[in-house]
């Protein structure tokens, strides 16, 4: 049954979607924009993410997407007390980061969209991430070498979280997430993805894993996803990508996860008053295998945040 749904029912229905997208997207302007080959970008690839109190983590973050190719960050800055302009002064200052002060409640699919209108003519991809995701490089593979190897007519990349647990921590300790948490789920799992996106032909988004584009959405194999594909495990295909994906580090230690659950979630106001539990906590909490794919990152990531470290962020 699931077959057949998969090769016969989710055609049918993502074409109906793209022919209402183009609709609503303009016709005249979608042969344009997919036809417009010889258009020259600032960068290859800008990562987006909306951040809420991540103090702790936003210096390892950014110096690691700098380490392996990102060519430029954008944060939209939901914290209620922040210093992550101060904590990034020095990305700042080069423009690989740019903050924005971003208040309110549930904004997060809000700042993806205002990020595609930002960098539509700027940037030839854009990813959206949160503060707990790396994008991971496999097999010695470059993200921008990667980007190249799509055709024009690929409109959005998704690429698959691999869940991370706890290692066993009950309590926050010294030392970086890369180093900290080095388990994670069997390789061969139904997770979500997240979107590597021509900000052009974005239509909109309703989840923040996938955007309504112009053009075709594919996995790292170039096969075609007529609609997201993860709907629940039962429906959804296996996740075992080969060149990219992405470290989701969902739980970090019991304590930080403790913290966590109680900024609720971004992503929509019919979550945003609902907080994470311990069940929640088991379910992601995943630990089969042992992984040291991170480990060869792990010296440039800390020269560069030695590099670009403020050395009083109380200023």
């Amino acid at each position: 049954m699931n077959q057949i749904i998969n090769r016969l029912l989710l055609p049918i229905i993502g074409t109906r979607r793209q022919l209402k997208n183009a609709y609503s997207f303009g016709l005249k302007k979608c042969i344009t924009i997919l036809n417009n080959k010889s258009k020259n970008y600032d960068y290859t690839l800008v990562l987006t993410a909306i951040v809420k109190d991540e103090d702790d983590y936003l210096l390892e973050w950014v110096s690691y997407h700098k380490v392996i190719g990102v060519d430029h960050i954008i944060l939209y800055d939901n914290s209620e007390d922040s210093k992550t302009s101060k904590i990034l002064r020095k990305f700042i200052d080069i423009n690989f980061v740019e903050v924005i002060s971003y208040p309110g409640r549930a904004r997060q699919l809000e700042a993806y969209m205002d990020s595609a209108r930002r960098f539509k003519n700027i940037a030839e991809w854009i990813m959206i991430l949160d503060l707990d995701e790396f994008l991971t490089p496999l097999q010695n593979s470059n993200i921008k070498v990667f980007l190249q190897d799509f055709p024009f007519s690929t409109s959005q990349i998704l690429i698959s979280w691999l869940i991370y647990g706890s290692n066993g921590q009950i309590n926050k300790s010294e030392g970086l997430v890369l180093e900290r948490f080095t388990r994670h789920a069997g390789t061969k799992s139904r997770w979500d993805y997240k979107p590597i996106v021509r900000p052009e032909r974005v239509i909109s988004i309703e989840i923040p894993h996938y955007f309504e584009v112009i053009g075709k959405t594919v996995n790292e194999d170039k096969k075609r996803f007529w609609v997201y594909p993860y709907v629940t495990n039962e429906l959804s295909p296996i996740n075992n990508p080969q060149k990219f994906r992405i470290n989701h580090y969902y739980t970090k230690s019991k304590e930080e996860f403790d913290i966590k659950k109680n900024k609720g979630f971004a992503d929509q106001t019919f979550f945003s008053n609902i907080v994470r539990n311990q069940k929640d906590f088991l379910r992601q909490n995943r630990n089969e295998l042992s992984d040291n794919t991170m480990k060869k990152w792990l010296p440039n990531v800390k020269k560069t945040m030695k590099k670009f470290q403020v050395e009083d962020n109380n200023e």
